[in-house]
């Protein structure tokens, strides 16, 4: 349920968007401010409770956090956040390829890498990092 419904805000405006999220009392950050698209994952969690009635907190936390991460996640956080990044469409270099196939053998593993990938990506381009994916990144070394 949690990869079927991972991108049901996916397709808002940025302007629809941070509305949502204010609708919904979701803190908005800075980084998120800037790139309102990682707010889908929040609002998409807060639609499927309040406008569905979902109430399996393992569920709506996938969804939640699909997009940046978080410390802590669970097998079924780590399998949806995964699923979304190495899916065909999004996988553009060799390093996310091996995110791709590491994936299938040790979700830890294959979020690890990703998360390098993810913070090299965002100082190549001069981006900021989501302070959760820099929580999940460092949550994940500590388990090496």
């Amino acid at each position: 349920m949690a990869a079927w419904a991972h991108d049901v805000a996916r397709a808002m405006s940025e302007d629809e968007l941070l509305r949502r999220a204010g609708l919904y009392g979701i803190a908005i950050l800075p980084e998120e401010r800037s790139a309102p698209i990682l707010l889908h994952g929040p609002v998409g969690a807060a639609m499927l409770r309040r406008d569905l009635g979902w109430d399996d907190e393992e569920l709506l936390e996938a969804v939640r956090y699909h997009t940046t991460g978080r410390a802590a996640m669970t097998d079924l956080q780590l399998t949806v956040l995964l699923a979304d990044k190495v899916e065909p469409a999004k996988v553009h270099d060799e390093q996310m390829r091996r995110v791709r196939g590491l994936a299938g053998e040790s979700l830890p593993a294959a979020a690890r890498l990703f998360y390098r990938w993810y913070l090299a990506n965002n100082e190549r381009l001069g981006r900021a990092d989501h302070p959760r994916a820099v929580e999940a990144a460092q949550w994940l070394a500590e388990r090496e």
